[in-house]
């Protein structure tokens, strides 16, 4: 497997654990370098726009994208028992899967054995209130983890705390790192959303992304809104069909989908409503496309996955032909995997023991696979599973 990071986030619940998320994290304070952040809501209209036909719905083979599937079951012992995933990086031979629940980050080696875990709540130097998101320094390997409360803990490859960033946002949901100098910060509480922030400055260079207060209750995953790629930092949110770029630190349009009739706004809904009365409201989409629960991309194609008529719908866009494909299960009866990370080689999920059926059969799987399907019980932690593009024979 390659030694580079390839990192996002993911749910693998099919359905939100809530559908109300109420905040409870303490409102945003800014420490800017002089500049004056944007006061009214932005029209990013640069970008690619790329037509779907919802109506056109088909079956593919599972064949027609992947040559098979390794499964990788994650070691499982008193130490290691995850409740649930939160977040993987796969890096340097390591895989590093984060539990907020339990406010833990699980290390595994690429076998699936476990090595270690991260503990380290407290209120003291280095420790954390809240582990909300974490990243690895692909410069020095150093382990970076976000308190939710406002705060980075910084820790060498071996574990070791080396330092602690305090940031002047207090409630940070997400971060990514843009660059040596620059953090991207995204908050799911206040006015903004996107902060960027300069660790040689210690400041806030520039806010931006405001949406309507009803925004801020929308039904959301656990997953980031940040995702990093080789070639660019993106940004997307649930209730948008536009997927942003913050590669050059400002705000861009990058993609859009089109969906015509199905296309969802959130001026549609009733914008002062009580917290009670917004389920009543979210019944109006039934017939929309919105809840986007991912954005991924690679070299040949754009994947999402959304809800349309209380169904998750894939949409896979192949770039070099401009061909897409709207389904919901593979022509062999599974469902598609929901992915944590996609690159040229592979495209890697995580699965419970007790969903297992829903995403392998038989017919996709080999004989040696089979069998470590077989001794996997319905106790044990969740499987991690690879998804090897049908030109490659092996992960490199």
């Amino acid at each position: 497997m390659s030694k580079d990071c390839f990192m996002n986030s993911v749910n693998f619940n099919p359905s939100y654990r809530r559908i109300i998320e109420l905040l409870s994290l303490p409102l945003i304070v800014l420490v800017s370098c002089n500049i004056n952040p944007p006061d009214a809501v932005t029209t990013y209209s640069s970008g690619n726009t790329i037509a779907v036909n919802l109506d056109s719905t088909s079956e593919p083979s599972f064949f027609e994208f992947f040559s098979g599937v390794e499964i990788i079951p994650l070691e499982t012992n008193p130490s290691s028992v995850i409740k649930d995933v939160s977040k993987v990086i796969i890096c340097s031979e390591r895989c590093y899967i984060m539990d907020s629940d339990q406010g833990l980050l699980f290390i595994f080696d690429l076998n699936g054995k476990y090595l270690c875990k991260i503990n380290r709540k407290g209120s003291g130097p280095g420790e954390y209130s809240l582990l909300y998101d974490f990243h690895i320094n692909t410069n020095n390997g150093n382990i970076e983890l976000l308190d939710g409360r406002g705060k980075i803990i910084i820790l060498s490859s071996e574990l070791e705390y080396l330092t602690s960033v305090s940031l002047p946002v207090r409630a940070v949901h997400n971060f990514i790192r843009l660059n040596n100098d620059t953090l991207v910060l995204y908050s799911n509480s206040g006015e903004k959303k996107i902060y960027f922030y300069s660790l040689k400055d210690e400041c806030i260079i520039s806010s931006d992304f405001q949406s309507v207060p009803l925004a801020d209750f929308m039904p959301r995953s656990n997953m980031s809104s940040l995702i990093q790629t080789p070639d660019r930092t993106v940004f997307f949110v649930p209730y948008s069909n536009s997927i942003f770029d913050l590669s050059k630190g400002t705000v861009e349009r990058y993609l859009e989908w089109d969906f015509g009739k199905y296309n969802f706004s959130l001026d549609e809904l009733e914008q002062d409503l009580s917290e009670y009365e917004i389920p009543k409201q979210l019944l109006k989409l039934r017939n929309k496309a919105w809840s986007f629960y991912y954005f991924r991309e690679n070299e040949s194609y754009f994947l999402t996955r959304f809800v349309l008529n209380n169904a998750w719908i894939h949409l896979w866009y192949e770039k070099n032909n401009r061909r897409y494909l709207v389904f919901r299960k593979f022509e062999e009866g599974i469902f598609p995997p929901v992915i944590e990370v996609l690159n040229s080689h592979y495209a890697l999920s995580y699965c419970e023991p007790d969903q297992l059926t829903e995403y392998l059969n038989r017919i996709i799987i080999s004989t040696n696979q089979q069998e470590i399907l077989n001794k996997i019980r319905p106790e044990d932690n969740p499987v991690l599973l690879i998804y090897k593009f049908k030109d490659l024979s092996k992960i490199d």
